[in-house]
């Protein structure tokens, strides 16, 4: 269904408002949406939030402008700017013949979120070509009742309600009666009166318009459109109401199907971080000083022995390092000089295996108290390596070199052929010398 939606500027507020419930409550991705703005009034946010809840949005132009004091709650008003609201909508649907159309105001607000199916299905089965609420009027005999401009319209409505689009005057006033009271007599025939659209001009004694929920009381229950709340309070009513219902659904079903409520999940203490105690470690005697070395090397060399060699030094002042995965002698001066009294055979194997090995077979206590040279100490260690095969060589995997292949352009081409020629002539010439001067000259 087509729903035409007119507004002015100081309407423009509530006509965001409208939308955004539509959106949240009705959700009527079913039917389509007019936007007929004030002439020079840009409706973008409009359009937007059009979008986000009918199934399309169209706009029709404003080309008149009219203005008229239609807002003052007086009796006698000029309806002149809605309706020249009224024929341009008219005429549009008229023109483009994409049937029926619901017109509507900025202050007509849908109360149940099927209103605009409800609507379409009616005016189907209605058989009338005009649906909505028809209203009496005891001040006015001359026109005793009317159709409420918020209904749903013909596609050719000019045709058939043509005094609805005419222009009628109040006598000796200027003012221009508005289009529903103009073509009440006329359309009153072909109407069917709905009870899906309520109108409430004044409520609490005729003093000012419907306000909710002060007034939620006057809304019937089978009512789909009211008509009219000029602040908004209807559609918070009904979104709070909403809200209110959907939580309480979710607690009622809550409690009736407590056995199939998932249980909340139990956090588990993190577990317990147990701290691994240090092994005990014996007490290391300290190095002895540069002092104490030397009145043992005099000592040593009276007697006859050899200067005994301390855990971190050797013979010549080196450091030497014991490793955990292995036993290997690392010295500031270098690696293998401690071989000059062993195997030759040996001393190949171990420059040949300079890394340590990978799994530790054998450990090796050097204290201050052996009287052996470092030479002897090693050439030991070095058999018992041996025996066990930790000093087997590495095999590395063979590494294949990749080349870039080379494209020649063809003057490159061209010029490497030509050298190539001249270096084989020149080498032609140089291996076959001619053996006269008259070879040379060609004479």
């Amino acid at each position: 269904m087509n729903c035409v939606l007119p507004f002015i500027r100081s309407e423009y507020p509530l006509v965001l408002e409208w939308l955004t419930f539509v959106r949240d409550f009705c959700q009527p991705h079913k039917h389509s949406l007019y936007l007929l703005p004030f002439k020079g009034l840009d409706p973008r946010d409009a359009i937007t939030l059009g979008q986000k809840a009918f199934k399309e949005v169209h706009l029709i132009q404003d080309m008149h402008g009219v203005i008229s004091d239609w807002k003052t709650e007086d009796q006698w008003r000029d309806a002149r700017g809605p309706n020249w609201m009224f024929r341009q909508a008219a005429d549009h649907f008229a023109l483009i013949r994409q049937g029926p159309w619901l017109f509507l105001e900025p202050d007509c607000w849908p109360v149940t979120p099927d209103a605009f199916d409800a609507v379409e299905t009616e005016y189907k089965t209605c058989g009338k070509l005009f649906m909505g609420t028809i209203i009496n009027q005891p001040t006015m005999p001359e026109i005793p009742r009317r159709l409420n401009g918020i209904a749903v319209y013909p596609e050719n409505t000019p045709f058939h309600g043509h005094t609805l689009c005419q222009m009628q005057m109040y006598n000796q006033t200027g003012k221009e009666v508005a289009f529903d009271i103009a073509g009440a007599n006329e359309v009153i025939p072909k109407s069917h009166d709905s009870k899906l659209f309520q109108h409430v001009h004044f409520a609490r004694g005729g003093l000012e318009p419907p306000i909710f929920p002060l007034d939620k009381h006057l809304i019937r229950p089978e009512t789909a459109f009211f008509h009219r709340c000029k602040d908004g309070s209807l559609s918070r009513m009904l979104l709070s109401g909403l809200k209110r219902k959907g939580v309480e659904a979710d607690v009622a079903g809550a409690v009736e199907g407590a056995d199939h409520v998932q249980p909340p999940i139990s956090r588990k203490p993190f577990p317990a971080v147990h701290v691994l105690a240090e092994p005990e470690r014996t007490p290391q005697k300290s190095a002895p000083s540069t002092d104490e070395r030397e009145g043992e090397a005099r000592e040593s060399t009276q007697e006859g022995s050899p200067p005994p060699v301390s855990p971190e030094t050797d013979s010549r002042g080196g450091r030497e390092i014991p490793l955990s995965g292995g036993v290997e002698s690392r010295h500031a001066d270098g690696e293998g000089q401690h071989l000059s009294n062993t195997d030759p055979s040996m001393r190949k194997q171990v420059g040949e295996n300079n890394s340590p090995p990978k799994t530790a077979t054998a450990e090796v206590k050097v204290g201050s108290e052996s009287s052996a040279s470092p030479a002897q100490n090693f050439s030991k260690l070095l058999e018992e390596y041996e025996q066990s095969g930790g000093l087997t060589p590495r095999k590395r995997a063979p590494r294949k070199m990749k080349r870039k292949k080379r494209t020649l352009s063809p003057e490159h081409r061209a010029k490497l052929i030509a050298n190539i020629a001249k270096a084989r002539e020149a080498k032609s010439k140089c291996q076959n010398p001619p053996s006269s001067p008259s070879e040379e000259t060609g004479t």
